[in-house]
């Protein structure tokens, strides 16, 4: 059986320079619009679980705020401590002062109690595909799904 040699073009699909940080190789991943279904899943998560008159403590979330949680949760992934309220006591975890400088620790408790990623808001495809059975996160697997193929070509498949 012979095989055909792969030639095709395969690789980054960006050079985003010299002047790119982190957070622009980041966002080819995870786009804004990412952010934005969380916050908006999130909202509508607490809308519907608590009904109209949700935790006074509440405060509805926003795309920034999103981004911020989710970039704490990658730093405690890099230095494990065993409770989490320890990152944000200069006492235990060096880097505090960027944890104190995002978000308190009480606002990320609270919102990792009630992060949603899909299925609240009842926008999106695969909302109401009884076959599908990860249509709760579809919304937010197509949107991985197109920034990994926007950002990279693959070898052979």
């Amino acid at each position: 059986v012979g095989v055909v040699e792969f030639t095709a073009t395969s690789g980054p699909r960006y050079n985003l320079g010299r002047s790119a940080d982190v957070r622009d190789y980041f966002r080819l991943l995870f786009p804004d619009s990412l952010f934005e279904l969380i916050a908006r899943e999130t909202n509508a998560g607490v809308y519907r679980e608590q009904g109209p008159r949700p935790d006074p403590e509440w405060e509805p979330t926003d795309s920034n705020e999103i981004a911020a949680f989710l970039g704490l949760s990658i730093l405690m992934g890099l230095q494990s401590l065993p409770k989490t309220h320890l990152y944000w006591s200069a006492k235990h975890y060096e880097g505090s002062q960027d944890f104190l400088l995002t978000m308190t620790s009480a606002r990320y408790q609270q919102l990792s109690s009630v992060l949603r990623v899909g299925g609240c808001s009842g926008e999106g495809p695969g909302q109401s595909d009884p076959e599908d059975r990860l249509h709760a996160i579809r919304p937010l697997l197509d949107m991985v799904e197109r920034a990994m193929w926007d950002a990279y070509l693959p070898t052979q498949c």
